[in-house]
């Protein structure tokens, strides 16, 4: 019996070594690169990074610019997304808890809650940015509220879900209705979970940057504009600067003058080739006697009349 407790207790303290010796290693990892981050991190922050804005490359500047950008989107996608995720998950949990447009709700906000921020981005492209003609922090705000929105309805419709229907059951005996027995007894009884979803939804759209790409893009300097300016052509204003775009901004911008660059060269070319082509061929109108011409020559040639030296084209052959 002794020998077969022993065993039992080796075997338990080589499971609980291996245990603790595999958490350390994942635990020592993660706060190695907390370390480095705080280390690296508290040594390069100065008053000039809240302050100034940003700078171009290889000079000293702040981050300014994204940070109030990103703290305009932020508010705004909280500001337009919380209410309506309030409102329909309110519904779902109190008004329509056993009706079929529910069911259907509850399974679109399941598939939102699971979808590619890049094909939300795609969707307010098509739906704000193209209809406008050019990005705008508007069009960016929209986005980030549609990420909002599935977040907040679920954690709402779950919180009130679990409020007891007793409470609703003593409200609505004091002759209350039911609208007031929502806000003053399900809201108050729910309202540290739905702080949550919205704490939850704010964590979720702060470092979106898919989304913003098709939308916001990027600003290099201070703007509070959520619009273009006036007088600025469409899609060359970019009123709004987020915090995780600087560096993919500014490559697109470069290949788009590298595009630009490139069409300005290859006009050029083509009219020079075709002021070339009328040249030679001016020439050679004009040196080549009559006699030697082709007797039936193609619609395309054109030949230099000797009394007005004009060029002709015929598609009949020459006498």
């Amino acid at each position: 019996m002794s020998s077969l407790f022993a065993a039992r207790r080796r075997r338990n303290g080589i499971a609980m070594f291996l245990s603790v010796a595999a958490t350390l290693f994942g635990v020592g990892w993660l706060a190695l690169i907390l370390g480095v981050l705080l280390w690296e991190g508290l040594s390069g922050l100065s008053l000039a990074v809240f302050t100034e804005m940003t700078p171009p490359p290889g000079a000293a500047g702040g981050l300014l610019n994204p940070i109030m950008g990103s703290l305009i989107l932020t508010v705004l996608a909280v500001a337009i997304g919380t209410p309506i995720g309030i409102l329909a998950g309110t519904y779902m949990a109190e008004y329509g808890r056993y009706s079929p447009l529910t069911s259907v709700v509850r399974f679109i906000n399941d598939i939102l809650l699971s979808a590619p921020s890049i094909v939300i981005g795609l969707f307010v492209y098509e739906i704000v940015v193209a209809p406008m003609g050019h990005f705008s922090g508007l069009a960016g705000a929209v986005a980030l509220a549609i990420l909002v929105i599935p977040v907040v309805v679920r954690t709402t419709e779950d919180m009130l879900l679990l409020v007891p229907n007793p409470l609703r059951e003593a409200a609505a005996a004091l002759g209350l209705p039911r609208a007031v027995v929502i806000r003053h007894v399900c809201y108050r009884a729910a309202q540290s979970g739905m702080v949550t979803g919205v704490l939850l939804a704010v964590a979720r759209i702060t470092g979106e940057t898919a989304p913003l790409l098709f939308t916001a893009l990027n600003n290099q300097f201070w703007s509070l504009d959520l619009k273009r300016a006036d007088g600025e052509p469409a899609g060359r204003h970019l009123p709004i600067r987020a915090e995780p775009l600087q560096g993919v901004a500014a490559t697109r911008l470069d290949r788009r003058a590298d595009r630009n660059l490139h069409g300005a060269r290859a006009q050029y070319c083509r009219s020079h080739a075709c002021c070339i082509e009328k040249t030679v061929m001016n020439v050679a109108s004009s040196t080549v006697p009559p006699s030697r011409m082709p007797r039936s020559t193609p619609p395309h040639w054109r030949r230099r009349s000797r009394s007005s030296g004009s060029i002709s084209t015929t598609d009949t052959p020459r006498p």
